[in-house]
């Protein structure tokens, strides 16, 4: 018995107009009812279903999901995108690493991808990254060494800064590099990267990174408490 999948892979606004309209054409869906607010269009065939949602998301799911999914990426002619994707996770904890990991991707091999924080299998998802990234890198600050620094006055965003400018020089093999991080814009750090607010979730390279980031954490044995945290909290200081 063949089993059932689910596949999410986000698209940007111009892409999704052209895959409805593909989806529309294709011999072997039907276009039936939306079913909430959030969906755009949804299709069936007689062993899967696609869901295309306004947030540029659309989810497969079925026997034969993988292959709808190869099939829709070959007809858009989706040309190849590499970027350097930068996530962190770790910075609101009271204990263990701090990691920023940062993935070096083409966007299209990394669809497959969302955030980090809504995968159970987390394994399973890095294998998926380290498999087709073309690079992938983690900077991990221990608790001990995340006391020290902001106790001596040194914020959160100055440390991902650090990571930020470090990546884009370790990965600077092209100067049109596009690199893109997860969240607001740093302070203190140049603007030589687009950031994007819940960017884990739209970019799926920024996904990609934000799997490993906490891949990476999860695996550390160092679980030590942040001395700082109640410190600097009852003091209202900066993260």
């Amino acid at each position: 018995m063949s089993e059932s999948r689910n596949i999410s892979l986000n698209f940007s606004d111009r892409n999704i107009e052209e895959l409805v309209e593909l989806l529309k054409t294709a011999d072997n869906l039907q276009q039936c009812l939306i079913k909430n607010q959030f969906e755009i269009a949804r299709f069936k065939s007689t062993k899967s279903t696609v869901t295309v949602y306004k947030s540029g998301k659309v989810l497969i799911q079925g026997v034969d999901a993988h292959l709808i999914s190869n099939e829709l990426l070959q007809k858009l002619h989706l040309t190849e995108e590499i970027v350097l994707g930068i996530d962190e996770t770790g910075r609101g904890e009271d204990y263990g690493m701090f990691t920023i990991g940062a993935v070096l991707g083409d966007k299209n091999k990394m669809r497959a991808l969302r955030d980090s924080k809504k995968i159970e299998n987390m394994k399973l998802k890095k294998d998926i990254v380290t498999k087709n990234a073309l690079a992938y890198s983690v900077i991990a600050f221990s608790p001990r060494l995340v006391d020290e620094l902001r106790m001596k006055g040194i914020t959160m965003d100055e440390l991902q800064c650090k990571a930020v400018k470090c990546f884009s020089e370790l990965f600077d093999f092209d100067k049109n590099l596009k690199i893109s991080v997860d969240g607001k814009p740093l302070n203190f750090c140049p603007t030589i990267a687009e950031y994007l607010v819940k960017g884990d979730d739209i970019n799926p390279v920024i996904g990609a990174a934000s799997v490993i980031a906490k891949y990476a954490r999860e695996q550390s044995k160092n679980k030590d408490k942040r001395i700082s945290w109640g410190r600097l909290k009852n003091k209202n200081q900066k993260y």
